[in-house]
């Protein structure tokens, strides 16, 4: 008896050898220079982009103006979109 459990306790530890081996990764070696590259200049306006959030501001003010009347919101938010995007 003392050579089947030997036998399976040394597949047991196999086994975790292989896992163990399958699940490590290789991570590459990075470099810790920094490249001296510089980017090309843009043509930049004070504002470069309008976010989401501006325009959901903006289209909840007309609909204030408005009385709070509801149904509208579409109308809302295009005028608003076109409005800051202008």
């Amino acid at each position: 008896m003392a050579k089947k459990n030997d036998t399976a306790n040394s597949r047991s530890s196999r086994s975790t050898t292989k896992t163990s081996k399958s699940t490590k990764t290789a991570t590459p070696a990075r470099s810790t220079k920094t490249k001296n590259t510089v980017a090309p200049k843009r043509a930049t306006r004070a504002r470069t982009s309008v976010t989401h959030d501006d325009i959901a501001r903006r289209a909840y003010d007309f609909f204030l103006a408005r009385g709070c009347e509801h149904g509208r919101d579409v109308e809302d938010w295009l005028r608003a979109e076109a409005e800051l995007r202008s």
